[in-house]
């Protein structure tokens, strides 16, 4: 399995697949920790019994926990110009499968690494594969920088994702478009709408929503940038 990971990583680096250079162990930073309000969509007060719902962010090595929003992000911009390949094992841990509560992952590529400083306080723009196990689909979104959190769905497909199972992911966004792999599969792909001009990669999982605590873990990171 990991012989085809590391496989898949040179394919879709194929304006450069022989100098793709990984990025280093500090690529990450963590992104801001919001505690709501009472005119927020999910309250967290200032109390102790909320802890285990905050948003947390944990990064060793090639491994990150993201919980209830946690949110990293590239510490300096991917440069122009150059092909990008991200590549993980996903799965989710916390969060509930019976109903509308489970976790969900988003990788926001070409973004500026800016959060929403209002509810959902995701990533205020860029591009957005989500991976949703509540709608069961892989979809490619745009974020658009607004009051409003304007998204546009360019591309999806049905896919199922359950709790504890791992998910092998390959995300390329190579000459203007945006490929997606899981398991070794192709699973949808979009092209880059023009005016986005972002660069930095970020990762965050799902709120907590009705007291439910979310948690997603991703391991075996790495993260490509190919040579010109």
């Amino acid at each position: 399995m990991r012989a085809n990971r590391l496989f898949s990583l040179l394919l879709v680096l194929v304006s450069a697949p022989l100098h793709a250079q990984l990025l280093q162990d500090n690529t990450w930073e963590i992104g801001k920790s919001f505690v709501g309000t009472d005119k927020e969509k999910f309250l967290i007060p200032d109390d102790p019994k909320y802890d285990g719902l905050r948003p947390t962010s944990v990064v060793t090595k090639n491994t990150i926990a993201l919980v209830n929003r946690g949110v990293v992000v590239t510490k300096n911009p991917i440069p122009d110009n150059k092909p990008m390949t991200i590549v993980f094992d996903w799965s989710w841990i916390e969060g509930r499968e019976t109903d509308r509560y489970p976790d969900s992952l988003v990788v926001m590529l070409r973004t500026t690494g800016a959060q929403r400083q209002r509810w959902s306080h995701e990533m205020e723009d860029g591009i957005a594969i989500r991976f949703d196990p509540t709608e069961k689909q892989v979809s490619v979104q745009v974020h658009q920088k607004g009051d409003d959190f304007k998204t546009q769905k360019l591309a999806a497909k049905d896919m199922e994702f359950k709790r504890f199972e791992s998910y092998a992911v390959v995300i390329s966004d190579t000459d203007q478009r945006i490929s997606v792999f899981v398991n070794n599969q192709f699973v949808v792909e979009a092209k880059v709408p023009e005016g986005i001009t972002g660069r930095k990669v970020a990762l965050y999982n799902r709120e907590p929503v009705a007291r439910v605590r979310h948690v997603s873990l991703l391991t075996n990171i790495e993260l490509g940038i190919g040579a010109n």
